[in-house]
């Protein structure tokens, strides 16, 4: 599309781009995987400019023509009638004299090819009262809202309820006594980092470090019972 003052970018210059931003992401992974759980909003940054196409703007797989693509899914199904909060792309990871922490599963996580409407549309978590959240709605208010590339006064509910762990409830018990586990939004966004990896990156493997950890980690917790159709969303 010609715009008037404007260049449109050639095939080669936006294949540039796409490696930037897979540069992006793997310093930025990196980094949170050494420990610093901010840069979970930079990942999302990047993630946003890969994926997300608004009517003013179109995303670089989109400009590519590369979201026609199979996507690699690791989220668990949830089960029917689960009354139990669902974390579909995290598991809960039990770490010595410290407690539990919600952390990426990586390549501990078997996956599965989907079309992207699915993988970025589908509900990943599933709150205490029912509230279902996606991909796209982690990405969007990590990047639009909570600091990635702005920060608004106020942020989305579904979303401050993951990050403070209000809405999913789980508790960790250590020697320094209970607490509520937060970050899940951060832990699925490094996920969803891996997704895209595994996607894009023929042969991309990785696996969590669990030097740290006690050796036991939880996965697909569920409770069934009242659908969660009945419930208030």
């Amino acid at each position: 599309m010609n715009v008037p003052n404007k260049i449109a970018l050639t095939p080669a210059e936006l294949d540039g781009h796409l490696a930037e931003q897979l540069q992006f992401l793997q310093a930025s992974a990196a980094a949170f995987d050494a420990g610093f759980g901010g840069e979970a909003k930079r990942l999302a940054v990047a993630l946003r400019i890969l994926l997300h196409d608004t009517p003013a703007s179109q995303s670089l797989l989109g400009q590519l023509g590369r979201k026609g693509m199979p996507f690699i899914d690791t989220a668990l199904e949830n089960v029917p009638n689960n009354r139990a909060p669902y974390c579909g792309l995290l598991s809960i990871v039990l770490r010595t004299g410290s407690g539990a922490i919600f952390q990426a599963p990586l390549d501990e996580r078997e996956g599965r090819e989907t079309a992207f409407h699915d993988w970025w549309e589908r509900a990943i978590f599933v709150d205490n009262q029912g509230h279902e959240t996606s991909r796209k709605n982690i990405v969007r208010t990590a990047a639009d809202q909570d600091g990635g590339a702005h920060v608004d006064p106020a942020i989305d509910a579904k979303y401050a309820g993951l990050a403070r762990g209000s809405s999913l409830g789980w508790v960790s018990t250590s020697k320094e006594g209970r607490r509520v586990m937060e970050g899940a939004e951060r832990a699925a966004i490094r996920q969803i980092t891996h997704e895209i990896f595994k996607s894009l990156i023929p042969d991309y493997r990785l696996v969590p470090d669990h030097t740290a950890a006690s050796g036991v980690a939880v996965e697909g917790i569920a409770f069934t019972g009242t659908p969660r159709s009945s419930r208030p969303r």
